[in-house]
């Protein structure tokens, strides 16, 4: 697995990149290091995913305990998260549909821009 964090240039917006098999360990940790490393951000932390170079879902089992884990991240707490992925991809639906249960705003995108100006709307 091959994964990038950065904070996307002039923008409040971070940017997880993701490519192969990407596990659950490996997703937990991702989430733990944009905890420690973005924790100055404003309340409401922005996290643009690319899953489009992902190959590998999760079990449902791991989808779930991954929702959970997010869930009980203080620092994620009102997160809006705009996953990127192709519109033929199998997704990871059990983690979105579990993170938007447990109150984090969470929203499949097929394009880029579109994802950003989502990310950067207010309510």
């Amino acid at each position: 697995m091959d994964s990038k964090i950065e904070l996307i240039e002039g923008t409040d917006i971070i940017k997880v990149s993701y490519r192969g098999d990407v596990t659950l360990d490996e997703r937990v940790n991702c989430v733990e290091q944009i905890c420690v490393e973005y924790k100055a951000l404003e309340s409401c932390i922005k996290i643009l995913i690319d899953a489009q170079e992902v190959t590998e879902v999760m079990s449902e089992v791991e989808q779930t305990l991954f929702a959970n884990y997010i869930a009980s991240r203080e620092e994620l707490e009102g997160a809006r998260v705009a996953v990127l992925v192709k519109p033929e991809q199998l997704i990871n639906n059990t983690v979105i549909e579990q993170a938007t249960i447990l109150g984090h705003k969470t929203k499949l995108f097929n394009d880029i821009y579109i994802a950003l100006n989502w990310l950067n709307e207010t309510e």
